[in-house]
């Protein structure tokens, strides 16, 4: 007994050790525990856990074998105790003149996609030749862990643990240390969803190309929380929420704005003046918490500065409330009909607009030129301009607001969950309202999608409101942008009943006292609004980035030159060595990350995280035959992508220093 004692001892000071030198904030956390809600009992031949207050044990059996047990489940099938890191389209001859305006966005990618269901999927090969990525839910005492990497030998594991207290026994009984020798352990112990949402895509952002399947090992006694914040991460990767040639037109459209001499409003910083500091501001989104208020809206909407997302126009029209601002970042077609059933030049001839770079051209003529700002995101055109980036119009606008010097800064529509009796996403009037089943909230879909799963999340007003995977990944950029963009001065009323935005202050909109708020003078207000914008923005490139702008036409033939070399020297007969080269590629192609070469660099990144977990899962495959041909085969399409690419960039250049310089 004394000898098993003294091994679990030493295996505590050596993982100890280990996470004080390779994670010390989990070190952190493991040492700062002071309760005891568990001992860990050696009964006969195994260690258990057992519950304190209850009497109870965690395993309730022979822990040795138990652990044997789920390492005996685990196979190397796709299909069982398996994330798919992201779902593969086919579209048939029939259909392809009529693809979607959001596949279009991953054309170059379809061609791989449909490669790949016809070999491997249509020929029912569904067995990976071998395992590197693994995930761990839930630890128990970990025994589990080590018998896994026995079997696997993985050379990235995530391991999950809630329960702080039973993670610290497991440091007695399993030797993290040793597994960390030759693979590389992230961990999310006791994690908020925020912290454990950004670990997650750590683990998915390194080796990206091995995402294509994830397997994973759920502890029966754990829940499954965290499986449905796994399902969100992956259906809201940047690549595949926001294709790489949507991102490619949202680098190159804004040459349209500056060469038609559109002002480009400075987001750099913080304006100084006082007119948004000193009058309240309401932003007004379309979730249901807009249409419910939409009364006191109206009679109060000449005591604040509004500021709306494009989303709500119809809502506001409806029930005659004027924006003084408007927002919108969409570029596809569907945008338009936010403009349509009503006079939107009319109704929005007062009104300012602050466009994102993908805003499509003919939305422009719903409003007055002087009216219009553009800002930038992430193109630097203009060097000091500055770059706003967010993944949704409700979390860019609150961004905005807070840009614009706001200090009384109230928040309505932005719920970021469903209306908890009807299920509804929006106000009913909004283009894309849905309605949710939330009887099925606790099930767990087996289909990825941004609008499937359901779960919870903390709630304004509640402690837990229920929201989808597409709202989650708003709730989680309106995380960062206000923790980035917010000043100690600034304060924000969370008025809706949605989600718990963090540094915001929940307040019910009926406990405000209108009669303390002062009417504005909604003309002079467009006047001042209209005139401090513009003195706050670029319309004339300087001279400097006038020779940044044909840098950039020069990096791009550096980079066609890259792909004539790979394509000149490409070869086909050793499969390794191929993959070899193709990621060698993609880290030549992305090397280079500055001013001029980052926007090229990101749609090929973009691309690259496509394609690449699709080709080499497809070469993991067990079955796959005459192994030449299909890398033959597949480096066609990936060839075509890659030079489409340089060449529509390159074009979009040479059309633009031909006209403007």
């Amino acid at each position: 007994m004394k000898s098993i004692e003294e091994k679990a001892l030493h295996t505590y000071e050596k993982n100890m050790s280990y996470l004080l030198d390779s994670h010390p904030d989990i070190h952190k956390i493991v040492s700062s525990i002071s309760t005891t809600t568990y001992a860990l009992d050696y009964l006969e031949e195994y260690f258990d856990v057992k519950e304190l207050h209850t009497n109870r044990y965690l395993y309730a059996g022979n822990s040795s074998n138990i652990s044997k047990q789920l390492t005996d489940r685990i196979n190397n099938s796709k299909s069982t105790s398996c994330f798919e890191g992201f779902p593969l389209y086919y579209i048939t001859n029939q259909h392809r003149e009529n693809i979607s305006e959001m596949n279009n966005t991953i054309k170059g990618v379809l061609p791989i996609m449909e490669y790949y269901i016809d070999n491997v999927h249509h020929l029912n090969l569904e067995t990976m030749k071998k395992i590197e990525k693994y995930i761990f839910i839930g630890v128990g005492l970990g025994m589990h862990i080590e018998l896994t990497h026995e079997k696997l030998n993985a050379h990235q594991y995530f391991i999950i643990e809630d329960d702080i207290e039973l993670f610290r026994l497991s440091l007695f009984t399993t030797d993290y240390a040793k597994i960390s020798k030759n693979s590389n352990i992230y961990f999310s112990i006791n994690d908020n969803e925020n912290i454990f949402t950004n670990k997650f895509r750590v683990f998915l952002e390194h080796t990206f190309h091995l995402n294509r399947f994830l397997k994973y090992t759920h502890f029966p006694a754990h829940d499954t929380s965290k499986i449905k914040l796994i399902q969100n991460a992956l259906s809201s990767n940047d690549f595949a929420v926001f294709g790489y040639n949507a991102s490619l037109s949202k680098f190159i459209r804004p040459l349209e704005h500056i060469n038609d001499g559109y002002n480009n409003l400075n987001v750099s910083k913080h304006l100084e003046d006082k007119l948004f500091f000193e009058k309240p501001v309401l932003l007004l989104a379309s979730g249901p918490s807009l249409l419910k208020n939409i009364a006191l809206v109206q009679k109060n909407q000449g005591k604040f500065i509004i500021i709306a997302v494009a989303s709500s126009l119809k809502i506001l029209h409806k029930h005659n409330i004027r924006p003084d601002i408007v927002t919108h970042i969409d570029g596809f077609n569907a945008s338009y009909s936010l403009f349509e059933g009503f006079n939107a030049k009319e109704f929005l001839q007062d009104t300012i607009a602050i466009f994102g770079p993908f805003t499509p051209t003919n939305l422009k003529i719903n409003f007055q030129k002087q009216n219009i700002f553009f800002y930038e995101e992430g193109t630097s055109y203009f060097k000091d301009s500055g770059n706003l980036q967010g993944s949704c119009i409700g979390s860019l606008t609150l961004a905005l607001s807070l840009l614009l010097n706001t200090k009384e800064l109230f928040l309505l529509g932005l719920d970021l969950a469903f209306d908890q009796e009807t299920g509804a996403t929006h106000s009913k009037d909004h283009v894309t309202k849905t309605v949710v089943n939330l009887d099925n909230k606790e099930s767990i879909s087996q289909t990825m999608g941004l609008r499937v799963n359901i779960f919870p999340i903390p709630g304004n007003f509640t402690d837990t409101v229920y929201t989808s995977s597409l709202f989650y990944l708003s709730v989680q950029a309106i995380f960062n942008l206000i923790n980035n963009y917010k000043t100690k001065e600034q304060h924000i009323y969370n008025l809706n009943d949605g989600a718990k935005l963090r540094l915001t202050i929940p307040t019910k909109i009926e406990s405000l006292d209108f009669n303390n708020f002062k009417e504005i003078n909604k003309k002079d207000l467009h006047f001042d609004i209209e005139k401090l914008l513009s003195s706050h923005s670029f319309k004339d490139l300087s001279k400097e980035d006038e020779v940044s702008i044909k840098e950039r036409l020069k990096h791009s033939k550096t980079i066609k030159k890259y792909l004539l070399k790979y394509k000149k020297n490409v070869k086909y007969s050793d499969t390794n060595k191929y993959l070899y080269n193709l990621l060698a590629l993609e880290l030549k192609i992305i090397e280079r990350f500055d001013r001029e070469s980052s926007n090229l660099a990101s749609v090929y990144d973009s691309f690259f995280k496509y394609i690449l977990p699709i080709v080499f899962d497809f070469f993991n495959t067990e079955g796959i035959k005459n192994e030449k041909k299909h890398l033959r085969d597949m480096d066609i399409f990936i060839q075509n992508a890659l030079f489409d690419i340089v060449n529509i960039y390159e074009g979009a250049f040479e059309s633009f220093i031909e006209k403007r310089l």
